[in-house]
């Protein structure tokens, strides 16, 4: 198992994990529209734009990928892991390596905007809530978590 950057041919099964790890556990947590905005914004269409413009890195065994995770700037995107293997410790495989790329970059501190869901994950890795936002509009129905971490 490694975590590597992606390359621009892995980001069609990336479209494809996000997508259906959106579906088929998030989708228990969520708005069907508001799932529906975030398969868009995963597509492969937008990730081509992600691609260019942050780092993105997946866990990978045997050559298919398991998760993910994304950085721009100092904001972590596109953490997901695949449905099938949800629990079994990649979600801090991939925090812990996106934390130590951060530090490296002399990132002091590393933001990101969380649903209920997964709040208690981020809590227990020492993320702070800094605000709770509500619901945006008609299509984004869902209370925002937004987080942060000091790193060391």
């Amino acid at each position: 198992m490694k975590i590597q950057k992606a390359k621009k041919q892995d980001l069609k099964e990336i479209a494809e994990l996000r997508k259906n790890t959106l579906l088929k556990i998030t989708s228990k947590y969520l708005p069907e529209s508001d799932i529906k905005v975030l398969v868009i914004m995963n597509s492969y269409k937008n990730l081509l734009w992600r691609y260019k413009y942050g780092y993105m890195f997946c866990l990978k065994e045997k050559n298919k990928i398991l998760g993910t995770i994304d950085l721009y700037n100092n904001y972590i995107k596109g953490f997901y892991i695949h449905h099938k293997h949800i629990k079994e410790g990649y979600g801090t495989l991939l925090l812990n390596f996106i934390e130590d790329f951060a530090i490296k970059r002399r990132i002091k501190k590393l933001k990101l905007d969380t649903n209920q869901s997964a709040v208690g994950f981020y809590l227990k890795k020492g993320y702070k809530i800094k605000k709770r936002i509500p619901p945006t509009g008609k299509m984004i129905k869902r209370i925002v978590f937004a987080m942060e971490k000091e790193l060391k």
